[in-house]
């Protein structure tokens, strides 16, 4: 890849930005920013591995838990429930009797569950048919299900769906806020506030006496647990050693989904009423204050953000945890921070970095990733919702056996590839691999055993996708960036289980097509880019400044002649090329040299 230089501007001459060819296809930052990055990863050897980096991982297997159970715990409470049009108050005749005369037949033989005759009689041949107004349950108690609950059949059916819709949107709405505030606030401040809210609203689901009360607070727990398992994902990726990334995201993609039909076995098993049915599934929701205890900030972001006294406590503390030595863990941190503070880029050499040219820099990087969570979450979300082979909810004995016997021995290649192969050729088997498994059931009209059976294949490898596009789209993002890029994906996620879940159930045929059709695009789109290693963290220009500092490098003096330029050598290229321009102090008379600038003796003041 070719050297690119930025012409001068008004504002001064702007330094030549030299590009290096990164794995993503995207360049990566001059040498002081990439060893920058260095430093930071550093850390990992610091704080050794061990109970510290599991801790992490239980919370996320906990948090994801969670997470399914409420995203799908419609299959327990909106059972369907069969009905019939009430009769009037204070009518004398049996049910029996008025259920004859009053409500048709269908062709089938069956009662009719929306309309009544407008004058019940069975000596008139032809009679008018009216919807009802009201409807009588064939359930032990009102409360058996939030159908029957809230009367949601019938010409009151689409509000079902509306909640289903409004729950998804939760997420859609509010993960990318949660993202933006745990990259300027911290992780584990957004992770305590998420709990406290998700708390309240699920117990505000159990006593919600009303339908818009329900939604309300459904809203907020899908907005809660989806900002919670992202932001401990996350917050995992970045205290695990690399060589530890892989297993330990594996993990935390394939135990949830492994968990949930259990879990849903044993609430199914009781038939408990709808009320109880989420009152039970708070319980595993109330384990999550335990992220008090499990959960310390991220030390990657405490120094990616400067603060490096906090990061030592925090260093320090996963050191004892892990049984590294105080001493030894001190010492090493010592180190680390005089290399940090070698590695002060100084803000007489900002690097000029503006939102756009930030979104520039990535987004050839990460639009076949975003596709790839649009077709993930698109297939997960639809296949469950359809319930094909193994439901989440009540799995039959040879359906959750042949989903364990494939998933374990899958998982196990799955991390053997991206070890050997890499993230990219990962990606694009199992890619190509939904693609084709959807091809068969679309074209070959299998029966419903053999139906079965492909759903279980294609919900496993929909499982194993989502390991890698976690790796990728976590390397991808700079750590003070790097929740909200990761937030924003699963947004775009969430509008393909949108998608997904409404499509599985009204035609099963097109969302099987349209499931190979994504996952076909989304192979093309990764075999674009070569495979992924961590981008170097952002450099100063990126991260939040005090305000004894003055304005913001995105505010920066020159900064919007060097952006200028290097968006009109942008535009004269054909290929993608993005760089990072720097500027050159020399011009700027306003702002003293590096020279006359005495270094800093600590980054923390």
């Amino acid at each position: 890849m070719s050297n690119v230089s930025l012409a001068p501007t008004a504002g001064g001459t702007v330094g030549a930005a030299t590009e290096r060819s990164h794995t993503c296809g995207v360049c990566v930052l001059p040498d002081p920013t990439t060893e920058l990055h260095g430093v930071i990863t550093g850390l990992h050897d610091v704080v050794g591995h061990g109970a510290f980096q599991r801790r992490v991982l239980m919370f996320g297997v906990l948090s994801t838990l969670v997470l399914l159970c409420h995203a799908f715990s419609y299959w327990l409470i909106a059972r369907p429930v069969d009905h019939w049009c009430r009769s009037p108050d204070g009518l004398l005749e049996p049910s029996g009797a008025w259920n004859n005369a009053a409500i048709p037949l269908l062709a089938d033989g069956s009662l009719s569950q929306c309309t009544v005759y407008d004058t019940p009689s069975q000596k008139l041949k032809t009679q008018e048919e009216v919807p009802c107004k009201s409807w009588h349950y064939n359930t032990t108690s009102p409360q058996d299900s939030i159908v029957s609950e809230w009367d949601l059949v019938c010409d009151r059916s689409w509000m079902l769906t509306f909640s289903s819709a409004v729950y998804m949107s939760g997420a859609i709405a509010c993960v990318p806020v949660s993202g933006v505030a745990a990259d300027r606030w911290g992780r584990k401040p957004v992770i305590n506030a998420w709990v406290v809210a998700l708390l309240v609203a699920g117990f505000g689901c159990v006593a919600a006496s009303s339908y818009s009360l329900f939604v309300t607070s459904r809203l907020v727990v899908s907005a809660g647990t989806s900002s919670i398992a992202v932001i401990t994902l996350i917050l995992l990726f970045e205290v695990t050693r690399e060589d530890r990334q892989v297993l330990f995201v594996l993990i935390y993609a394939s135990s949830g989904p492994l968990l949930l039909p259990v879990v849903y076995h044993l609430i199914e098993v009781y038939r408990l009423n709808w009320r109880m049915t989420q009152m039970i599934l708070m319980l595993p929701t109330s384990l999550l204050v335990t992220c008090v205890y499990l959960v310390e900030e991220s030390p990657a972001w405490l120094l990616a953000n400067w603060k490096t006294r906090a990061a030592q406590q925090v260093v320090l503390l996963a050191a004892a945890v892990n049984g590294v030595p105080a001493q030894s863990a001190a010492e090493a941190f010592r180190h680390i921070r005089e290399r940090f503070e070698g590695t002060d880029l100084g803000r007489d050499t900002t690097f000029v970095a503006s939102p756009n040219a930030l979104f520039r820099k990535l987004r050839w990087a990460t639009l076949p990733v975003e596709l790839c969570w649009f077709t993930t979450f698109f297939g997960f979300y639809g296949i469950n919702f359809r319930g094909a082979g193994a439901s989440p909810v009540v799995p039959t004995a040879s359906g959750y056996q042949l989903f364990v016997a494939l998933q374990a021995p899958l998982v196990a290649a799955t991390y053997w590839s991206i070890r050997r192969a890499g993230l990219r050729v990962t990606l694009c088997v199992l890619l190509c691999l939904t693609s084709a498994v959807c091809a068969i059931q679309s074209l070959l009209k299998p029966t419903p055993a053999e139906g079965d059976v492909i759903g279980v294949v294609l919900r496993v490898l929909i499982i194993l996708v989502l390991c890698p596009v976690y790796l990728h789209t976590a390397q991808v993002f700079p750590a003070e960036v790097r929740c909200m890029g990761f937030c924003v994906s699963y947004a775009i996620g969430q509008f393909g289980a949108l998608g997904g879940s409404l499509l599985a159930s009204s035609n099963e045929m097109t969302f099987d097509t349209f499931l190979g059709v994504t996952s076909f695009a989304a192979f093309c789109g990764i075999l674009s880019i070569t495979d992924s290693r961590p981008l170097a963290d952002a450099p100063k220009a990126l991260r939040p400044f005090t305000p004894s500092e003055g304005i913001s490098a995105f505010q920066h003096h020159g900064a919007e002649e060097a952006n200028k330029a290097w968006e009109a050598v942008e535009a004269c290229r054909k290929t993608s090329v993005v760089s990072f321009a720097a500027v050159d102090v020399k011009s700027d008379p306003t702002r003293p040299s590096l020279a006359a600038t005495p270094r800093r003796r600590s980054v923390s003041k």
